[in-house]
């Protein structure tokens, strides 16, 4: 797409193709936003309510320097590679601090002190950027679109088979996806002249079995 000059904007996506290297780069090597569903933060302190996750501590980029929701500082910092190859900063807080602190069951289980670990800064901005954008409602509404187009994939690769292709040769190959998308509206236009037109929420099988007859 790139080399066709036919990048957009915008470029709706799943979930996996949603982490914070991808979004920072789309933006930085492409100009392309990536829109999609994050990935939640599993740690313990995240999932409980009255927990201490990484978003909850400030980060001094300037100085190298986090501060916790109680005030104290870090002792380290210290730029690392995890064992997939990718840059990260573990963030150390001081032992003795975080054992006199009051609220140290919200915050961490370990013996020593507290223990961040966070993205370098462009990818770390990206990822909160990001879900700071999918709690919104232009988001909930942009991201809709995507439900039509997994819709439209489902039925070209169950109904048409749309994943074999049945020439030889990329333009042949080309004429048949063309004609697979042909064929799609001209399924559902005969569907919708004879009222079955599709319902604006999608009912699971199960549930459908609770629906009056």
């Amino acid at each position: 797409m790139a080399q066709r000059n036919l990048l957009p904007e915008k470029h709706i996506v799943d979930a996996g193709y949603i982490d914070a290297e991808l979004l920072a780069s789309s933006v930085t090597e492409h100009g392309v936003n990536l829109i999609g569903p994050t990935r939640e933060n599993r740690s313990w302190q995240a999932r409980a309510s009255t927990g201490y996750a990484a978003s909850h501590f400030q980060i001094d980029w300037d100085h190298c320097q986090v501060t916790c929701p109680q005030g104290a500082t870090t002792r380290g910092w210290y730029p690392t590679v995890n064992r997939f190859g990718t840059l990260e900063i573990i963030i150390q807080f001081d032992r003795e601090v975080c054992a006199m602190c009051a609220v140290r069951s919200l915050c961490t289980k370990a013996k020593g002190g507290r223990r961040v670990v966070i993205q370098p800064l462009e990818k770390h901005e990206a990822l909160r950027l990001a879900r700071e954008y999918a709690t919104s409602q232009e988001w909930q509404a942009l991201y809709h679109q995507r439900a039509g187009i997994e819709g439209t994939l489902s039925q070209g690769t169950r109904a048409l088979g749309l994943r074999r292709t049945r020439y030889r040769g990329l333009r042949k190959t080309a004429l048949q996806h063309a004609a697979t998308g042909a064929a799609i509206n001209v399924l559902r236009a005969v569907r919708w002249l004879d009222g079955d037109k599709p319902g604006r929420t999608r009912v699971s099988r199960f549930s459908q079995l609770a629906l009056p007859a």
